[in-house]
């Protein structure tokens, strides 16, 4: 509930939508994640997403890279910090932004 009354920014919300729109697809599509859990929360001052997949393997090819750095870019442009950490077990997004 509290997070659904916080008046972010059109440029946040747009730039957050994509932010997670990507790296859903990324772990579906690159990684073939079929268990992925999202988590949206408040801790003032900040918005925080975290997106977990237990069986998401992502591979660092081109198209991958791309995209983590087009999320990246992204992230830096409403000046949120973003961790990205994958490895043979799954992989796990957390993403900070400013509210």
């Amino acid at each position: 509930d509290r997070i659904s009354s916080l008046k972010l920014e059109m440029k946040t919300r747009h730039e957050l939508f994509i932010i997670i729109k990507s790296m859903l697809r990324m772990i579906v599509e690159e990684g073939g994640g079929k268990e992925t859990q999202m988590n949206i929360d408040y801790n003032k001052p900040k918005l925080v997403v975290t997106i977990l997949s237990s069986d998401s393997v992502i591979t660092n090819n081109e198209g991958t890279q791309q995209r983590k750095e087009d999320v990246k870019r992204r992230a830096q442009e409403i000046n949120a910090d973003i961790e990205i950490q994958t490895d043979h077990k799954g992989m796990s997004i957390i993403l900070l932004v400013p509210v």
